[in-house]
């Protein structure tokens, strides 16, 4: 598996960064492992950052870690409603990807947002943080 993960500070934001080698099923079920404990250790929303770019996505790889992240009947970090998904990345086939989760049954239509680099999404995870603060 070709990815970290960082915690920023003491908050509940993670972010994911993949390199290459990248395959999309094995680093999938990889951060499903490491992300999914996260959600015991804080109330509220998990802000999920998957920095997608220092890989090279093709459409083959893109299709199988989609249905890995999103098996159907399976709890995982990018289907738990808890987790809030703020991907980044640059590539037509990581804005295609990001569209299809948000639109298609089979990706369960969850609402991720997409951004260019890791401190805008960053910064967006930070400001929703603090709306839930002041709800």
């Amino acid at each position: 598996m070709a990815f970290t993960i960082e915690q920023i500070e003491d908050k509940p934001i993670f972010v994911a960064t993949f390199s290459e080698p990248h395959n999309s099923s094995q680093d999938s079920a990889g951060i499903n492992e490491a992300m999914l404990p996260k959600l015991e250790e804080f109330e509220g929303t998990v802000y999920y950052i998957p920095d997608m770019r220092q890989v090279d996505v093709n459409f083959g790889d893109m299709v199988a870690g989609l249905q890995q992240a999103f098996a159907s009947g399976v709890d995982t970090i990018y289907t738990n409603p808890r987790t809030k998904i703020l991907t980044v990345g640059t590539q037509d086939l990581v804005r295609l990807a990001a569209e299809a989760v948000k639109t298609q049954e089979q990706y369960k239509k969850i609402p991720i947002d997409l951004f260019t680099t890791v401190e805008e999404a960053i910064a967006k995870a930070e400001k929703l943080m603090s709306q839930q603060a002041a709800s």
